[in-house]
Formats: C-alpha cells, structure tokens, sequence
C-alpha cells in the first residue's frame, strides 16, 4: 500500500496491541496505553531515521537496560533486601537519558544533513512522516 497516513495508522496500531499484550493485567487506562503506543512509535520513526553510528549503540544500550531491568525484578522477586536494587535503579534512569539523546541526537543529525543537501525543499516534517528515496 502506497498511503503513507495508512502506514502510520498499522505502526501505531502495532504498537498498541504491543503494549497491550505486554501489559495483561490491565493496570495502566486505556488512554495511557494509547499515548504511549503513539509516543513509542513517534521515537521508532525518529531512531529509523538515524545513521548506524546512533542506532548502534542505541541497541546496545537499549539491550542493557533490559537485561538490567529482568534482573531487578529477579532481584526485588527473590530478594527485595538486595543492597544492589537501588543502584540498578540508578543506572536505568541514565541509560534511559541516554536513549533519548542517542535518538534525538541521531535523528537531528541526520536532519541537518537532509537539510544541507536540499536546503529550501527540505522539512522536517516529510522526513519524520514521509518515507522515499532521493532517486525515486
């Protein structure tokens, strides 16, 4: 399908049935679900838009925090005593700081290199939105 706001729709709307079946006990409202799904998916659609060099350790970090994240809740499950879950805590909230910025650093730099390349034709909305290449 070549309807660009179609693509958008199923993205989203993957993402939604994502956090939906990810969260089966139901505790956050709908509309929550709804403004993540939406949040998460403008953040793919920024991090898709980013050079290797960004997206690289983006992965990486992005395996980290996870992997961190299964063994807190191994911990606080088995051991809620633990003297390493406020630590482990910690580390999460700046690698989820560095997530942000490795997305939006990675997503203006390509930006402004779209920008000096077409210059008054470029905008920043058809590059988050729109999808082509430059030899179609």
């Amino acid at each position: 399908m070549e309807n660009i706001w179609f693509r958008h729709f199923v993205g989203i709307i993957a993402f939604f049935f994502l956090f939906a079946v990810i969260d089966s006990s139901n505790k956050l409202p709908i509309t929550s679900i709804w403004l993540k799904s939406i949040g998460v998916y403008f953040l793919f659609l920024m991090m898709i838009k980013s050079k290797w060099y960004f997206s690289l350790p983006l992965f990486i970090t992005l395996i980290i925090d996870q992997s961190l994240k299964i063994h807190y809740e191994h911990l606080k499950n088995n051991n809620p005593t633990d003297s390493t879950l406020p630590s482990i805590e910690n580390i999460r909230n700046y690698l989820t700081v560095l997530i942000y910025a490795l997305i939006v650093i990675g997503f203006v730099a390509y930006g402004l290199r779209q920008y000096k390349e077409f210059g008054s034709a470029f905008s920043w909305i058809k590059l988050l939105l729109h999808y082509g290449c430059k030899g179609m």
